[in-house]
């Protein structure tokens, strides 16, 4: 009984994990979209009153610099990925609590979840690099 709990106890403990990373993931990602928005609107109204130097020059690089950050740090992929960590886990608790699935099948079933989601994990935007074969 105490390894079916330890083994409650870790589902519960990975399903909030994953979900607050998800939600982490999905407000830093709104909070680049708003920086953008705002910078560009600041840029405009900048330019529009005549304004110049470097506060132009740095409000004007922040939408740039924020959509790369989302490109490189993949906050949408990766939110979804978290999101279906979770559904799954979330799946893997509901078996072991409700259909009374024995501990070694979850934990087994836990052990092939978790490699399986590492091989679907988003990881870092790529550098562009030239195409083979370009020609160029």
């Amino acid at each position: 009984m105490q390894n079916l709990e330890s083994l409650e106890k870790e589902l519960t403990t990975c399903v909030r994990h994953y979900e607050r990373r998800a939600r982490q993931n999905y407000v830093v990602l709104y909070v680049l979209y708003i920086v953008s928005i705002l910078a560009s609107a600041a840029a405009t109204i900048l330019v529009a009153i005549g304004k110049s130097g470097p506060l132009l020059a740095i409000v004007t690089a922040l939408p740039g610099i924020a959509i790369l950050a989302n490109n490189s740090l993949k906050l949408q992929a990766r939110s979804l990925w978290h999101y279906e960590k979770t559904r799954r886990l979330t799946s893997l608790f509901r078996e072991l609590r409700d259909e009374r699935s024995s501990r070694d099948l979850i934990s087994k079933k836990l052990d092939d979840l978790e490699e399986e989601m590492d091989k679907t994990w988003p990881g870092w935007g790529e550098v562009p690099t030239k195409p083979v074969g370009s020609g160029g």
